[in-house]
């Protein structure tokens, strides 16, 4: 058991995968992600098949694409019987933790037997510390509890933004407080507790850079608003697409943002990641100190991406490139060790099945996603993405080249030439001479869909499915403007 490999993942939310300075970023400074991707393997085409926290969560530690149960929407839960990362390993004789988000919920039934509230289901985990963004009202959370006990409960909302908002304030919390550095120093003390005797996993994960952009000092002040890069076109993108992009912007009040306030969301949301990459050094120094690093495979991952502004949108769900393009690096002692860049696409499922092969362990049957140790050079091909429940489901399809979606409310169709335009600022779809792509990946698509199991994308012919078109003109005002929630 001793040499069995350790694994530590590390995860953020909401993080583009373009968003380090090994990605090619001209402004962003992370100096200790760069260096684990180069000591490692940098996959620089990999995506999210459902951008969104949970189900893209559940990908992780099942390895498959949450649209198998039936699970569209950003919740639900892991149906019994589907074998979860951590409680393999630790059926491996493994010591596993998770601190930080983990955005699951469990089973009604087994929670009440238990007590807990259903936030606090461990899906396998040994030990837990949850940092959920203050969404527990009636409980609470680990880190709501250590903010009552050093006096600074209730501060971390003092700036009145609230969790879907792109307004934008630095942290009324002092940094020693602030969720990223509180999620880094128990996962420190975590590991100098039981990093010993048995191998562990422990996945760290940080609730940031997802909205409020709101780093503290000094970190708000690390980028000049002026000199970030400014969003990837605008609403103009939007014209001739589905009206569903038009309905979203005007229902959360991106529409209102003058040309400053998408600045300045970059710039603080760069800065909450510079101050995850400087904690990350700190997780990775404490490998060293322990004299675990030679044993240890680190992965650095997130769910989801947020789209800050480009063609006029922001967060997450779409098939646009920002909000399903993630980062993904894996360091792995003996197996993924000085790899460099990789081309081949990947997606989330991907990990767990890689990870169990790390560890030398069996990949469990049924899962969807592939062992990337066994070809790594393997030329980009195709993945799939599909997100939102009828009427309004989303299907994507990327290959080396192309990049589709298809809207079932109205049957809109994207296609973009990744080649001449990485932006994704062109639709092709409905040009003579793109007629032939989109027929492919439409069919290739629904065919991802009913291996999945899920029939009900498909009409009766097998094609995907369509709906009525969104209605036309303005959306009802069923949500808070700019995005506010109550906690």
């Amino acid at each position: 058991m001793p040499d069995r490999p350790n694994i530590l993942l590390i995860m953020t939310d909401q993080h583009r995968g373009d968003s380090l300075g090994c990605a090619g970023h001209p402004r962003l400074r992370t100096p200790n992600l760069d260096r684990l991707a180069g000591q490692g393997a940098f996959f620089r085409n990999a995506f999210s098949p459902m951008p969104v926290c949970v189900p893209a969560r559940y990908s992780v530690i099942t390895g498959c694409v949450p649209l198998a149960w039936g699970s569209r929407g950003n919740g639900g839960i892991i149906p019994a019987g589907v074998p979860t990362l951590p409680a393999i390993l630790s059926g491996q004789g493994y010591r596993t933790a998770l601190i930080g988000k983990a955005h699951y919920t469990g089973p009604a039934d087994q929670c009440a037997a238990l007590g807990i509230p259903r936030f606090r289901y461990k899906y396998g985990f040994d030990d837990v510390l949850f940092a959920e963004e203050g969404r527990q009202w009636r409980d609470g959370d680990d880190y709501e509890a250590y903010l009552k006990k050093v006096g600074w409960y209730g501060w971390q909302r003092a700036h009145g933004i609230g969790n879907n908002d792109v307004r934008t304030a630095a942290s009324p919390l002092p940094l020693k407080h602030y969720q990223t550095v509180w999620a880094t120093d128990e996962s420190i003390r975590w590991l100098h507790e039981n990093a010993r005797g048995r191998p562990f996993f422990l996945m760290t994960s940080y609730v940031k850079p997802h909205a409020p952009y709101d780093p503290p000092e000094p970190y708000d002040k690390m980028y000049d608003p002026l000199h970030v890069p400014a969003p990837v076109g605008g609403p103009e993108d939007l014209a001739g697409l589905s009206p569903a992009y038009e309905h979203e912007r005007k229902a959360y009040g991106w529409n209102t943002l003058p040309p400053q306030a998408h600045l300045r969301a970059r710039a603080y949301y760069y800065g909450n990641i510079t101050l995850i990459d400087d904690q990350i050094g700190r997780l990775l120094a404490t490998l060293d100190e322990l004299r675990l690093a030679d044993n240890t495979i680190v992965v650095f991952v997130s769910d989801h991406g947020d789209l800050l502004g480009d063609h006029g949108l922001y967060f997450k769900g779409w098939f646009f490139r920002g909000s399903w393009h993630i980062p993904l690096i894996i360091k792995a002692p003996g197996r993924l060790q000085g790899r460099g860049v990789l081309d081949r696409l990947t997606s989330l499922q991907d990990l767990m099945p890689t990870l169990l092969s790390l560890a030398s362990l069996p990949i469990p049957q049924g899962v969807h996603g592939a062992d990337l140790t066994a070809d790594l050079d393997a030329p980009p091909e195709i993945i799939f993405g599909s997100y939102e429940p009828a009427p309004h489901r989303l299907h994507a399809a990327r290959t080396a080249r192309w990049q589709y979606v298809f809207h079932e409310a109205g049957g809109f169709e994207e296609l973009y030439d990744i080649h001449a335009d990485p932006d994704e600022r062109h639709n092709l779809a409905g040009r003579e001479d793109a007629k032939a792509v989109c027929r492919d990946l439409r069919r290739r698509t629904a065919e991802w869909l009913a291996r999945l199991g899920d029939r009900d994308s498909l009409d009766a012919a097998g094609d995907l499915k369509v709906s009525d078109p969104p209605p036309a003109g303005d959306p009802p005002l069923t949500r808070v403007p700019l995005g506010l929630r109550p906690y």
